[in-house]
């Protein structure tokens, strides 16, 4: 099975290098119109056609014949036209991406906008309930701190514990508040940056 499919392989590859050597051969009928054929075309007689020739392998490919019927028009002005043409496209394309660019940088401003403003919500939404808890760890540490406890360590431990816990709320208020303030900068350095953009 081996051995036939490589006698097919082989079969198939020596056909595809004799299509690649053939000959293409161009005649003139009696309207002076080229035809083009792989096999030589003779008259009535079997004499071959005195305009029969073989194209060499450049100009057997019908891209590389050349169309005898255009005239070369190199005038000067078709050029500096043909140029002029072209760097009105370069020009116009390189501000068609410049304008892409800018409504892309417009676009990634204004949803870093939306997210900034999200974000905003959110910790403000934690800075109330922070407050709330603050309020009522102070309310718990006064409350403490009214007591008298005969036992020291056990009165010492419940002031500190309670201590610690308004003070961690505290701090997580001042973060909060820091956070915020951080999103509004950034909301208005991308406001100025939308304002340079429109300009």
């Amino acid at each position: 099975m081996k051995n036939f499919t490589c006698l097919i392989l082989l079969g198939f590859m020596i056909g595809v290098s004799n299509i690649g050597h053939a000959e293409l051969y161009q005649w003139v009928d009696e309207d002076g119109v080229a035809h083009y054929s792989n096999t030589f075309v003779a008259d009535e007689d079997g004499d071959v056609d005195e305009g029969f020739r073989v194209l060499s392998e450049k100009e057997a490919s019908p891209d590389t014949i050349p169309d005898l019927n255009t005239e070369k028009d190199d005038a000067p002005e078709t050029k500096a036209v043909a140029k002029e043409e072209k760097q009105t496209a370069q020009a116009e394309q390189i501000e068609k991406n410049i304008a892409d660019r800018e409504e892309a940088l417009r676009d990634r401003l204004n949803l870093e906008i939306d997210h900034y403003n999200r974000e905003i919500k959110n910790n403000e939404e934690k800075l109330e309930l922070t407050k709330i808890e603050l309020k009522e760890a102070e309310d718990r540490y006064y409350e403490i701190k009214r007591e008298s406890y005969s036992d020291t360590i056990a009165y010492r431990k419940k002031l500190q514990k309670a201590t610690s816990r308004k003070m961690r709320y505290e701090n997580r208020i001042k973060t909060l508040e820091r956070s915020i303030q951080d999103y509004k900068d950034l909301i208005k350095v991308n406001k100025e940056k939308l304002s340079k953009l429109s300009d």
